[in-house]
C-alpha cells in the first residue's frame, strides 16, 4: 500500500519550480548558474521510521525540515526525538475524525515538543484492530468479552465482533482511518463501531462488492450457535435444546473462530509487518474443547 500511495501521492505534486541563486554550498556565487530554473525532484522511501539503521540522527540532519503525517504515537515520538538530536525543525500533524491540528516543533526556538505534554490514556480502540491485528494483551482482552457478547449476549448486534453490511462498513472505513492517520496528536482512537448513514444508493452498491471479501468466517456459525441455544427468542427459556447437535454447532463455530478465520487472515498477508504471526488451533485441539461429557449449565 506504501508503494502504491507514493505513486498516487506524485502524481498528485504540481512539479515545483526553483531559481537557482547562483550560490555553491561554500557560498560562492557562480553568475552563470544565477536565475537557471529547476525542477524539484521527490524520492519515496519505503520503510519503518522506527528502524534506526536507516532512519537515524544522521538520515534527519540531511533534511532543512521534516513534515510528520504518521499514524501512530510511536512513531511519532520517535520522529520527534529524532528531529531534537538533529535540531531540524519539525511540523507535527494529526487527525482525529473531521478534527485536524498541526504543531511547529523547533528545538533552537524552545517549543513545546511532542512529549511535552503526556498523552491521553487510549479506553477504546478500532474495531479492525479487535477483529483482526492485536498487538497487545488488552486487545486480546477486550476481543474475550466482545466474543462473550457476540455468543451469548441478548442483543448480538451490541458486539463490535458483529457483522452486517453496516457493520462491514464501518470496520473498513476505521481501518482506513488509522492507515490515514486517524490516531491524532493526542493518541486517541475511536473504535469505528457506527455506520456512515448518509450514503446513498449507488455507494451502498459499490461497497458491497469490497465487502465481499471481508466478510468472516464465524459470523453464520455464530448465528446459528445462538439459535440452537435460544439466545435472542422471545421464548428462550421454553427450548429444548439437543445436546448432540449443539455439540456439532458448537464445533463448527469454534472451527470458524479459531483455525478458518485466522487461517484466512493470514493467506491475506494481514500479519505480514506483525512481530508474531497467531497460530490456528489444530483439530484435535478443537475436538477436545468440546468433548467433555459435562455440558456447564
Amino acid at each position: 500500500k506504501c508503494v502504491v500511495a507514493s505513486a498516487v501521492a506524485l502524481g498528485m505534486v504540481p512539479p515545483l519550480i526553483l531559481e537557482d541563486d547562483g550560490l555553491d554550498d561554500g557560498g560562492d556565487c557562480d553568475e552563470t548558474m544565477k536565475g537557471v530554473k529547476k525542477v524539484a525532484s521527490y524520492a519515496p522511501h519505503h520503510g519503518n521510521v522506527c528502524d534506526n539503521s536507516k532512519f537515524n540522527v544522521p538520515y534527519v540532519q540531511a533534511f532543512s525540515l521534516v513534515l510528520n503525517a504518521l499514524d501512530n504515537v510511536a512513531a511519532r515520538r520517535r520522529v520527534n526525538r529524532l528531529c531534537l538530536a538533529a535540531s531540524v525543525p519539525l511540523i507535527e500533524a494529526g487527525t482525529a475524525g473531521y478534527l485536524g491540528q498541526v504543531t511547529v516543533i523547533d528545538k533552537p526556538s524552545g517549543t513545546e515538543c511532542y512529549e511535552c505534554q503526556a498523552k491521553a490514556t487510549q479506553k477504546v480502540y478500532p474495531i479492525c484492530t479487535i477483529r483482526s491485528t492485536p498487538s497487545m494483551p488488552v486487545h486480546c482482552i477486550v476481543w474475550g468479552k466482545e466474543l462473550y457478547k457476540l455468543c451469548f449476549g441478548p442483543k448480538v448486534e451490541e458486539s463490535m465482533l458483529f457483522e452486517d453490511e453496516a457493520s462491514l462498513r464501518a470496520e473498513r472505513e476505521a481501518e482506513e482511518n488509522e492507515e490515514a492517520g486517524e490516531n491524532s496528536h493526542s493518541g486517541k482512537e475511536t473504535n469505528g463501531n457506527a455506520s456512515n448513514k448518509e450514503d446513498g444508493e449507488n455507494g451502498k452498491d459499490s461497497f458491497e462488492g469490497e465487502l465481499e471479501g471481508e466478510k468472516s468466517t464465524y459470523m453464520e456459525h455464530i448465528n446459528n450457535l445462538r439459535e440452537h441455544m435460544g439466545i435472542g427468542s422471545p421464548n428462550d427459556n421454553s427450548i429444548q435444546i439437543d445436546e448432540s447437535k449443539l455439540r456439532f454447532v458448537a464445533h463448527q463455530s469454534l472451527t470458524a473462530l479459531f483455525q478458518t478465520e485466522i487461517e484466512k487472515q493470514i493467506k491475506m498477508d494481514r500479519y505480514k509487518t506483525a512481530e508474531k504471526v497467531p497460530i490456528p488451533l489444530s483439530s484435535p485441539d478443537l475436538e477436545n474443547a468440546i468433548s467433555t461429557d459435562e455440558i456447564p449449565p
